[in-house]
């Protein structure tokens, strides 16, 4: 077990992983934010295979955890690198008025988005090859931006000092099976649908425009910065959407299948926009 202290802004915190060659790298790459003093755990990094140089045992997962709760489950290892750089990118948004940043993920299915929970997208992520072959790509990536003038979603601009070439790096560091393909917002584009939690008992429903965009008004990071021009430009978003709600008790090893259908068949519906 290896463990790696950063501080970002007034935040510090610690970064453990089961992998001494992972640490050396993620040290590397966040050397910036590097400090001797303890911090406390934070994320935990578990690595297929340990200190084995393919880091990729069988079919073994490279695992991310946000405190307790699992956050990426992937067997490419530099998926796993920018699901954690993604994280601790979040960690800046809170503070940030360049575009409104929403706790939800963007997962992209037969050329459309929809932008779903975040534990939606935990449920998705442990039905592992069902969901490729469902057509869809989950983004690593727990956080959207929202143009404020268009509802648009839009990328994420890093602003942390990390070196362009860190992922090469770490792929040069271990043998992997080739890239992995990850759902990404690259540039400007509306959501075709919008799914927020609803408290009834029953599968996914229709519902209006206004409940939807209370349920992202709910995550969305910067609302204190962003004030009434986060509502605003979320307004704009659901506006170009079709809106659902579901049942979050659904999210069992019994209800998964009927999520999943639910958001294939959202990808695939004609579009009622109007």
């Amino acid at each position: 077990m290896a463990f790696s202290n950063f501080k970002i802004g007034e935040d510090a915190f610690q970064v453990r992983t089961t992998s001494r060659k992972f640490a050396s790298w993620m040290d590397g790459a966040l050397t910036a934010y590097r400090v001797r003093q303890e911090a406390p755990v934070t994320y935990s990094i578990v690595i297929s295979g340990g200190e084995a140089d393919n880091a990729l045992s069988g079919k073994r997962f490279h695992i991310l955890y946000w405190e307790y709760q699992r956050v990426l489950r992937t067997l490419d290892i530099a998926t796993l690198a920018r699901g954690l750089l993604a994280e601790i990118e979040s960690s800046l948004l809170p503070d940030r008025e360049d575009a409104i940043y929403v706790r939800s993920a963007a997962v992209e299915g037969n050329g459309r988005i929809a932008l779903i929970p975040n534990f939606f997208r935990s449920t998705l992520e442990r039905m592992g090859r069902r969901v490729d072959r469902a057509g869809l790509r989950l983004p690593v990536e727990r956080v959207v931006g929202v143009q404020t003038e268009t509802g648009r979603l839009v990328r994420i601009a890093p602003q942390l000092e990390i070196p362009g070439d860190a992922i090469d790096r770490l792929s040069q560091m271990f043998v992997v099976n080739g890239a992995h393909q990850i759902g990404r917002i690259d540039r400007p584009v509306s959501a075709d649908v919008v799914f927020v939690p609803r408290g009834q008992n029953h599968n996914m429903q229709p519902i209006s425009r206004g409940r939807a965009l209370y349920g992202l008004a709910h995550t969305t990071l910067n609302m204190t910065k962003m004030g009434g021009r986060a509502l605003n430009g979320l307004a704009r978003l659901v506006d170009n959407a079709e809106c659902y709600g579901f049942y979050a008790g659904d999210a069992t090893p019994q209800g998964r299948p009927a999520l999943l259908s639910g958001l294939v068949q959202s990808l695939h519906q004609p579009d009622r926009r109007g």
